[in-house]
């Protein structure tokens, strides 16, 4: 059995190597799309429970509306940062 490093990765196809980024690329969409439900779920809260955990509705709605291949919850992490900075 093979270990696969980064010493073998710069030796590979780059046929190989593309279906690598692909399949990365897809991974991090999936998880994205995934965290994106769950964020929608915040959307559901009152502005009181949001206030709660550092957010606005604004920023949920920011992060949503963010392209899919934006991770919803790096953005609302930075929002909750900054809420809590200026408070």
């Amino acid at each position: 059995m093979t270990n696969f490093n980064s010493t073998t990765a710069r030796h590979q196809s780059p046929a190989i190597a593309a279906l690598s980024r692909f399949t990365g690329f897809v991974g991090q969409v999936r998880r994205n799309l995934r965290n994106r439900r769950d964020a929608a779920a915040l959307a559901e809260m009152s502005d009181h429970q949001l206030a709660d955990i550092g957010l606005t509705r604004d920023d949920v709605h920011s992060a949503l509306a963010a392209p899919y291949t934006v991770d919803p919850f790096i953005q609302l992490g930075a929002a909750r940062r900054n809420n809590i900075r200026r408070a």
